[in-house]
């Protein structure tokens, strides 16, 4: 997922004990930076939604 957004922002993430998200939207596009980020976490939960699906059945 954050291949396709690395045009706009970049991600890191870390699973140690906790989970950790950090998220940088590029200078360029922080005008959207709310659009970009809510638009990313969208799409994570609608992966994980369908995930979830499929493992059900």
């Amino acid at each position: 997922m954050a291949r396709q957004f690395s045009d706009y922002m970049s991600v890191e993430f870390d699973a140690n004990e906790e989970i950790c998200l950090k998220m940088s939207v590029k200078a360029e596009h922080q005008p959207e930076s709310v659009l970009i980020i809510n638009t990313f976490l969208n799409n994570i939960l609608e992966l994980s939604i369908q995930d979830m699906m499929s493992n059900e059945r």
